[in-house]
C-alpha cells in the first residue's frame, strides 16, 4: 500500500469518527476509530486510536497504524 502523506490521523482517509457526545451541549467529543483494522474487545467495528477526540486535538498516528510507510512530518 502507497503512503499517504499526512502528519496526523485527522487528515488520513481511514478515520472514522464515531460515539459522538457531549456533556454540556457546546462542547463535543467523538472517538476515532481505523477501518484497516477490525474492531477490539471494546466492541468497536473497527479498531480505535483514540477516543474523546475534540475538535482541536491533534491526533499523531499510533505505532500500531498499518500504513507503516507513513512518517510524522517534522
Amino acid at each position: 500500500m502507497k503512503g499517504i502523506p499526512i502528519k496526523e490521523c485527522g487528515e488520513c482517509p481511514h478515520k472514522v469518527a464515531t460515539n459522538f457526545y457531549s456533556t454540556d451541549g457546546w462542547d463535543s467529543m467523538e472517538d476515532w476509530e481505523c477501518k484497516l483494522l477490525p474492531g477490539d474487545t471494546d466492541g468497536n467495528e473497527h479498531k480505535k486510536i483514540q477516543g474523546a477526540v475534540e475538535w482541536h486535538d491533534k491526533v499523531c498516528q499510533p505505532d500500531w497504524c498499518p500504513l507503516s510507510e507513513i512518517k510524522e512530518q517534522n
